[in-house]
């Protein structure tokens, strides 16, 4: 299933990464992220995951809120997804679920 992840081209690298690790090893939590091409990011939005893929996150695991996000490679900036999405639709929902 994984080969065929890799050759779609309308996931990003992201999700692709992140369903090829849960498909070999059932890990859903991912400690940090770093995401660039030619070269490391450098602000004003370089290597920030898109939308989706931020969705993608949290329903992969809860936990991934603490996920670290490299903004900037020079300034060693970093976000959370949690500050990405802070009043994030899901939180509700595994809030009931844990009760239940």
């Amino acid at each position: 299933m994984h080969r065929k992840l890799q050759r779609r081209k309308n996931l990003c690298a992201e999700r692709v990464a992140a369903l090829n690790m849960y498909v070999s090893s059932g890990q859903t939590r991912v400690k940090r992220l770093i995401a660039f091409r030619d070269q490391p990011p450098y602000g004003e939005g370089s290597g920030m995951p898109c939308g989706a893929c931020r969705e993608f996150f949290y329903q992969l695991n809860e936990a991934n809120e603490q996920m670290e996000i490299l903004v900037d490679y020079e300034k060693r900036e970093i976000v959370t997804l949690k500050e990405l999405m802070p009043k994030w639709w899901g939180k509700e929902r595994y809030e009931q679920a844990k009760q239940t």
